[in-house]
């Protein structure tokens, strides 16, 4: 007997959509578990898990094509005892990876009447961290945000996404007033007049009478980095402060690591500082927080967690490193690795890219002399590395060849001032040029 396989719901507006990237072939066998679909939204790629056993019969799609939830991807025969819902959700549950689970279990919940109350008592842990740019970054997984039906129904009319709802119940769960007060911030935001949201759109010159052009789309996490950054600059006031940093010392030290390591991943730079800017946050709580407009009070982290900006294929993302003070830089080093992998084949995860405090972008690996980055909001600041160059110095009324390197500190002006900024710059500055007190403050 045929079965349809349909695609999971793929955020809490049921509009929420995305383009599909990889397909099955007719006569392919697929396990339960197996990922047979993936869709790039404007957020991450969602990998589906297939809820049967069998062989696609037909598709319903084919690639480039733009689904939502609830649309038919594909026909699979399967054996004729595959009717019990339920028992395929068990197999599922028992034969893959939790985050495959609940995918599977959206997927059966969406075209069911009780659909509320599956998701209420679907044995998943929660994935919903306090807005990020994770706008830019989290997953359309996260449907199953912790939260009751009585919310969901409420973000469904208001046409809010879950995913960036801060719960303030017990685990982050999110309540109806929750959903109230995210959706007045977003009603504020789109009422202020300043900036770019305030300004209506021009219409575009006919470039083409000069000469021969061509459209190309944007992926969809390119679409929603541009939504972003445009919001971000309207919103945030922006300040930068700037140090040039003698980084000889510890470039010297870095590669006598990278000699002596019998790590699988050599000591970076951006490594080495995601492990001080992690210090730094310590005694610098303040640039790990977030701002309340509508309290006008400081929400502030007691974890840390730095966001490394990568460059992929589809566009900028920002995996973290979860608990990055708690780590040592080689241990760091690999875990970039991983995450600039995961990046460059698009398998980057909603957890990869959700909770961060602060982020660091390094464009000294490409040639970037210096640069002048936008704060990832809801975080208050963010670190631009450039290039070490190669300088002619006075150093004990000797000339002698340095290596200098710019970081750029851009903040939110409404929660640092330039006086804080300057001297959380000095701290890095000091333990940058002294690595010995690395060696201290660890």
């Amino acid at each position: 007997m045929n079965k349809s396989l349909i695609i999971p719901a793929l955020g809490d507006d049921a509009r929420t959509g995305g383009e599909i990237i990889s397909l099955p072939a007719i006569g392919d066998r697929l396990a339960c578990g197996d990922i047979y679909i993936e869709i790039e939204t404007d957020k991450v790629v969602v990998e589906v898990p297939c809820e049967f056993d069998g062989v696609v019969t037909e598709l319903k799609c084919k690639l480039g094509d733009k689904v939502c939830g609830g649309d038919i991807a594909a026909m699979l025969e399967v054996a004729a005892d595959a009717d019990a819902v339920n028992g395929d959700i068990a197999a599922c549950i028992s034969q893959t990876e939790p985050e495959r689970a609940a995918a599977s279990l959206v997927s059966v919940a969406s075209s069911q009447e009780n659909r509320g109350e599956l998701l209420q008592v679907a044995p998943v842990q929660p994935v919903y961290e306090a807005p990020a740019t994770e706008a830019q970054n989290a997953s359309l997984l996260s449907a199953i945000a912790p939260a009751g039906p009585a919310a969901r129904h409420l973000a469904r009319t208001l046409g809010v996404d879950l995913s960036v709802v801060m719960g303030t119940g017990a685990r982050g769960r999110i309540s109806k007033e929750d959903v109230k007060h995210h959706a007045k911030i977003i009603i504020q935001a789109a009422e202020k007049p300043a900036g770019g949201r305030g300004i209506p759109r021009r219409e575009l010159p006919d470039i083409a009478q000069f000469g021969a052009v061509h459209r190309a789309e944007m992926s969809g996490i390119a679409r929603a980095t541009s939504d972003n950054m445009q919001f971000v600059w309207s919103t945030v006031p922006h300040a930068w402060v700037e140090e040039e940093i003698d980084v000889s010392d510890l470039e010297s030290l870095r590669k006598a690591v990278k000699r002596d390591s019998r790590e699988p991943m050599p000591l970076t730079m951006t490594a080495i500082l995601c492990k001080l800017v992690a210090l730094a946050l310590h005694d610098f709580p303040k640039f790990n927080s977030v701002f309340d407009e509508q309290s006008q009070q400081l929400i502030v982290r007691e974890y840390v967690n730095v966001g490394i900006a990568v460059d992929t294929p589809r566009g900028l993302l920002v995996p973290g490193i979860r608990d990055a003070d708690k780590k040592s830089a080689i241990s760091i080093a690999n875990e970039i690795k991983v995450l600039a992998d995961k990046g460059q084949v698009s398998k980057l995860s909603a957890e990869d890219l959700k909770g961060n405090g602060f982020t660091i972008s390094n464009l000294g690996g490409i040639g970037a002399t210096r640069l002048c980055p936008l704060v990832n909001w809801p975080e208050v600041a963010i670190i631009g590395v450039g290039s070490a160059r190669d300088r002619l110095m006075l150093v004990n009324d000797k000339p002698e060849n340095r290596k200098i390197m710019a970081l750029t500190l851009g903040f939110d002006h409404r929660v640092i001032n330039g006086a804080e900024a300057a001297r959380f710059l000095a701290f890095l500055k000091e333990m940058i040029e002294q690595p010995g007190l690395l060696l201290i403050k660890t």
